[in-house]
């Protein structure tokens, strides 16, 4: 019998970005979404607080390509989780590929007080989660259909060698303060796989973070996570770069980054950054729901007492204690959340029905 935590038959909603434009008696496909991949070993999906369903819905499914795998609403244990009104909220997930992790969930929290946590940042300003990171054999014409809707970025499509590849780079800036890196390996090339025409799923999510060492200890130490890469990155090139990091501060500093993740053959990641040289402000503070932005990494994991008890050792309180709420479509599950050292929201999630 196959579990809940592995495979979960859900409706896929053929409907276009509005969302009452779907005739109620169309019969609905079934779609598996599957977290196996996900289970203990990276992040499943990001979860984004928008004003608008329909305007992030229309990029990810036009530009990136992406497909709506469950649109519904909310169980109102969710909004109690986040202190939130106990209420239904509408929601839309939406995938490259309901088989793999990096998902984006799509929640309209309608909070008339809420801001937008980086709103007018830049990507020195550290807190929360900076972006979603995908590939693309295509940077150019991701960068063309983006700005036909409205999207923007802090720089225009950046060549640079990283190491012995050859890559392009563009961080494109759409509403509510989400920004999604798109990266393009101009040599060795990637072959020319459907998935790389637009967008391939999101593989990391970026941080940017005031101490790379404090940041370090706190995946590492009291998360347990691996780490898969680090370093210090020199761009020789004076000008400006991905980040629309001013020319003269380019050359100045290198970039220090570190990515880490459950397992070393992580599906999906975290890749950390300091900026060292570029003095920012932080937002971290802001970075929770019902805020809007990427607010959250959503973790499967088949034993939540190892996070909870990883934590207590290393003395860091949960934001959200472990508690039961209903994550569709999952079904129920057990869920806590933790902030890290700069404000960005991690959840780690057990399904019920996963344990014996």
């Amino acid at each position: 019998m196959i579990r809940r935590a592995a495979c979960v038959l859900l409706s896929l909603a053929l409907a276009p970005a509005n969302w009452a434009s779907a005739p109620a008696a169309v019969p609905q496909p079934r779609v598996a979404i599957v977290l196996t991949a996900a289970q203990d070993a990276g992040w499943q999906e990001a979860l984004i607080s928008t004003q608008s369903l329909a305007a992030l819905e229309q990029f990810f499914t036009t530009v990136a390509g992406y497909q709506v795998l469950w649109r519904g609403m909310a169980d109102p244990s969710i909004g109690a989780f986040y202190g939130l009104p106990r209420q239904p909220y509408r929601e839309v997930l939406i995938g490259a590929d309901s088989a793999l992790p990096g998902l984006i969930r799509l929640v309209e929290f309608a909070a008339p007080n809420s801001v937008t946590i980086r709103a007018n940042a830049q990507p020195w300003d550290t807190g929360g989660i900076l972006s979603v990171m995908t590939r693309s054999n295509d940077t150019l014409g991701v960068w063309q259909a983006a700005q036909a809707l409205g999207w923007s970025g802090y720089n225009e499509p950046v060549d640079f060698d990283f190491g012995p590849v050859k890559l392009r780079n563009v961080i494109l800036r759409g509403p509510d303060g989400v920004n999604v890196s798109v990266y393009e390996r101009l040599a060795p090339r990637m072959p020319d796989a459907d998935d790389l025409r637009k967008l391939r799923r999101p593989f990391n999510a970026m941080q940017s973070v005031q101490d790379l060492s404090r940041t370090r200890n706190f995946y590492v130490d009291a998360l347990g996570f691996e780490v898969i890469n680090s370093g210090a990155f020199s761009n020789p090139r004076r000008a400006p770069n991905n980040f629309g990091t001013p020319a003269n501060l380019v050359v100045a500093a290198p970039l220090e980054f570190a990515i880490f993740a459950p397992r070393k053959d992580s599906p999906t990641a975290v890749e950390t950054v300091q900026m060292r040289g570029v003095e920012g402000r932080s937002v971290g503070a802001a970075a929770t729901p019902p805020n809007r932005g990427i607010v959250s990494l959503r973790y499967p994991v088949s034993d939540l007492a190892r996070i909870t008890t990883r934590l207590r050792q290393h003395g860091i309180a949960p934001t959200i204690a472990a508690r039961e709420i209903v994550l569709n479509p999952y079904g129920p599950v057990r869920a806590l959340a933790v902030r890290s050292p700069d404000g960005a929201m991690l959840e780690f999630f057990e399904p019920m029905d996963a344990r014996p």
